[in-house]
């Protein structure tokens, strides 16, 4: 199963009130998504990423066939999203982290059970694949607790089976760790990895602004920023195409801190930090300007006859590409 959308744009609408006339209210116009063109392939964990109010939730929301776009075309394997809505929610499983999607005074197993007569499963049928996801998602020791009373990670998991309920080839994952602990997050996004990707062969579209879990989890990404994609593509093919400033770890032997001190007025060099000084031994993260200087300041170093260890690029972080991007 796989999707595409193209030149999809849609136009959010917020209610004003005035202080003068309070009855009175006007609809302004704020372009959410403008021109959004991207295509998922089957199996893959396609990232967007982006700051909060970017635009992922509600292109989830559009993928999901719970708001239609303005304009523009998106097809999920093969089918229209304006023609064929119903076809369309037989393949699609959504995650969302709004807890008020479920019903508070029930049980996490009557939620379930509840949602999946909304599928259109048989009473067998429901029973099943609700014992199914709680053993696969290690709910049995609080299922048939109210929902109230469940913690955040509870509720995300039950988010998640709730949405394997008909068992989708394609899960739009609207930041499924947002607001979990370090240990609840790490389990979560190891299920997703090794689960829902690794053996099941999902078609996953992750929505998220933290960094780490899209490097982790993400075959492919989108850089979403203010309603447009500002790049698109694996994480090194997007590094590839970022110009500018290029780091270095160079490990030398000096004396004294006198060669960091001429290191810092050598052409080219933006900033040299010191990661650790043992023994006369230096190890330095330096940011060039641009990565032909790399060869000027070495042929500097060899004449002030320090000796060179190791000269190692340093790949460039999904934070700092982040921040060129966006910024």
């Amino acid at each position: 199963m796989s999707f595409a959308i193209e030149a999809v744009k849609l136009k959010k609408q917020f209610k004003k009130t005035g202080y003068k006339n309070i009855l009175s209210w006007r609809k302004p116009s704020v372009e959410a998504l403008k021109g959004i063109s991207l295509e998922v392939k089957k199996g893959e964990i396609f990232g967007i990423l982006g700051p909060n109010g970017a635009g992922k939730t509600t292109l989830a929301k559009i993928l999901s066939t719970l708001i239609l776009p303005d304009s523009g075309t998106a097809l999920i394997n093969g089918f229209d999203l304006y023609r064929h809505p119903k076809e369309i929610k037989k393949f699609i499983g959504y995650t969302t982290s709004e807890e008020r999607s479920f019903y508070w005074r029930l049980t996490g197993r009557q939620n379930l059970s509840f949602f999946a007569a909304l599928y259109n499963l048989s009473n067998n049928q429901a029973k099943e694949r609700i014992n199914y996801l709680v053993d696969l998602l290690a709910l049995k020791k609080e299922v048939d607790k109210p929902f109230m009373n469940y913690s955040t990670g509870f509720k995300q998991r039950l988010s998640i089976a709730r949405s394997l309920l008909y068992n989708p080839q394609i899960l739009l994952m609207d930041e499924p760790t947002r607001s979990l602990d370090p240990l609840s997050r790490l389990r979560l996004q190891k299920f997703v990895k090794q689960e829902l990707s690794g053996e099941q062969k999902k078609t996953i579209l992750l929505a998220t602004h933290d960094l780490s879990e899209a490097e982790y989890l993400c075959d492919k990404l989108a850089i979403l920023s203010q309603g447009k994609i500002v790049t698109i593509g694996k994480l090194g093919e997007i590094k590839e195409k970022l110009e500018g400033k290029k780091k270095f770890h160079l490990k030398l032997k000096v004396e004294s801190d006198y060669v960091f001190k001429q290191l810092l007025k050598m052409n080219g060099v933006c900033e040299a930090n010191i990661i650790s000084y043992i023994n006369e031994l230096m190890t330095l993260e330096v940011t060039l300007s641009g990565e032909e200087f790399i060869s000027s300041v070495l042929n500097r170093l060899v004449s002030e006859r320090v000796s060179i260890f190791a000269c190692t690029p340093k790949e460039l972080s999904l934070n700092e590409v982040f921040e060129q991007v966006v910024n």
